[in-house]
């Protein structure tokens, strides 16, 4: 319950993957969940992922939303310390008068051997007249693009637009040597060894 910030039904499995008792989590709410996910990840999902959850929410009818699958993975820690990586799923059941989720139904699994990196790729699908799934959208968020200046951002649009180095100076009014320097800082940053490579790796 997004209003109460409290959950009205918590599976006894929850144990095995997080290592909390369902009683914990009734009686805590929505904060251990969130003090558990990965910072990285948690910035990512508050500032990006739940707004955009919101927007897809509040943009269509209530029985066209209930048709709506969100998903979304990240990293949470067990209660013994150790991080593992989760795909959550969920439906929203009701909204409130305003339109947007009140009541939601969540699905959480543990897919960290299948996992192999720590981008965040949130998605969300659709039935249609038929019954068959269509996706609507899919995004990921690679969490060390959190960490880019807004600059460095604006010069990988401009990378993935086709622009060389003398070019994105002239469009940003900045000097080539300036641009050459956040180039490089973007390299180190992503472990990038190549701007073809920092290319393909903002786009995945």
């Amino acid at each position: 319950n997004y209003e109460t910030r409290k959950y009205h039904y918590v599976s006894e499995n929850c144990y095995q993957l997080t290592g909390y008792t369902a009683k914990e989590y009734l009686e805590k709410g929505r904060e251990l969940f969130s003090a558990n996910m990965h910072p990285e990840d948690f910035d990512v999902f508050s500032k990006l992922v739940f707004t955009k959850f919101l927007e897809a929410s509040f943009r269509q009818p209530v029985t066209e939303l209930k048709k709506c699958r969100f998903s979304v993975n990240y990293r949470i820690k067990r209660k013994n310390g150790s991080y593992i990586k989760v795909m959550q799923q969920y439906m929203v059941l009701e909204v409130n008068n305003a339109g947007y989720p009140l009541l939601v139904l969540g699905l959480l699994t543990d897919i960290t051997a299948q996992k192999l990196d720590d981008k965040i790729v949130y998605s969300i699908t659709k039935y249609d007249r038929l019954n068959n799934i269509e996706i609507v959208s899919t995004e990921s968020y690679p969490s060390v693009f959190m960490k880019i200046t807004n600059r460095e951002n604006d010069i990988v649009k401009l990378l993935i637009s086709g622009l060389a180095s003398k070019q994105i100076a002239g469009t940003l009014c900045i000097s080539l040597h300036t641009v050459n320097a956040h180039r490089r800082n973007l390299l180190r940053k992503t472990n990038c060894k190549n701007t073809a490579e920092l290319i393909n790796y903002s786009m995945i």
